[in-house]
């Protein structure tokens, strides 16, 4: 009797390795979300006409995006969860360490500067 109880809190054991591995494999390694999909998600929420996004990591979780006429600002952080929803906050100054997206504020600012 306490043989088969070891032996099935074994069995248990290893289903649940076996579940907690495959979960975190995919949370890592899974792309969560392509570009021009977290492109348009954030016009979307942001109410912006454009943005330009730069991938943060490696599985598409942490995004910082320039946002061309937005109501949160010209700079945002965009979180992709695993199931896909994105929680988009306002990514202050980050995006001017980021040289890809350094010259696309620079150039907004320029541009909203040489209209008024």
């Amino acid at each position: 009797m306490k043989a088969r109880i070891a032996i099935l809190v074994a069995l248990m054991v290893v289903v649940v390795l076996l579940l907690g591995g495959g979960a975190w494999w995919y949370v890592k390694d899974h792309q969560r979300i392509g570009q021009a999909e977290l492109q348009a998600t954030v016009v979307r929420q942001t109410g912006g006409n454009r943005a330009v996004c730069q991938r943060m990591d490696g599985n598409g979780a942490r995004w910082l995006c320039v946002v061309k006429g937005g109501s949160v600002g010209p700079c945002v952080r965009a979180h992709v969860r695993p199931w896909g929803s994105v929680k988009v906050v306002n990514g202050y100054q980050r995006c001017e360490l980021e040289p890809t997206l350094k010259p696309l504020l620079t150039a907004k600012s320029a541009s909203t500067g040489a209209s008024s």
